[in-house]
């Protein structure tokens, strides 16, 4: 749907497929996020569609998606941030239509927050205690050799690929100010 070439979708798979986790510990590895990555391909699908048909009820399923995929792992927040762009990137709206079909695809995030405020009330436990013991524990691991480590293994042999699309749609940009 993004390529709309059925090739460059294969080499696109392949790329997203084909990272250090695959590789090191084979097709098992994506099954540890798999309902988060679920719906986070499910937000990417209803995005694209919206880009594409312009019909702003895909923006909504989005944003429900995103609210039944923050239950799983954080990929439904990282999902509405998604959302959000393919609107902002939509330019058959207006600003102001822009912001209220953003807030209102946000506000499915309601849920979540009552969510944990109610887990909070009962329990005494927030989403903040887990961020606190990662912060604690990994965060002093993690320096600029990891993280470039990381973002070199995660996406393997697409980086090259990456860089050349940045570069051609950078001077195409460029080119088409120059006109």
């Amino acid at each position: 749907l993004i390529f709309r070439n059925n090739f460059k979708a294969v080499i696109a798979t392949i790329f997203t497929l084909y990272n250090y986790a695959i590789v090191r510990f084979g097709a098992g590895a994506y099954l540890v996020d798999m309902t988060g990555l679920l719906f986070y391909f499910i937000i990417l699908y209803l995005g694209t569609k919206f880009f594409y048909t312009k019909e702003e009820k895909y923006i909504y399923w989005g944003g429900l998606a995103s609210m039944v995929g923050l239950f799983f792992k954080e990929y439904g927040g990282i999902g509405i941030l998604t959302l959000v762009s393919f609107v902002l990137l939509a330019d058959h709206l207006s600003w102001k239509n822009k912001i209220k079909l953003s807030l209102t695809a946000s506000s499915f995030m309601l849920v979540n927050i009552g969510h944990h405020v109610f887990i909070y009330l009962v329990k005494g436990v927030s989403y903040f205690d887990k961020l606190d013991t990662v912060i604690t524990n990994d965060l002093p691991k993690q320096g600029i050799y990891r993280t470039a480590k990381v973002m070199g293994s995660l996406y393997t042999f697409g980086w090259p690929f990456f860089i050349w699309g940045s570069l051609l749609t950078l001077f195409k940009k460029i080119e088409e100010a120059n006109e």
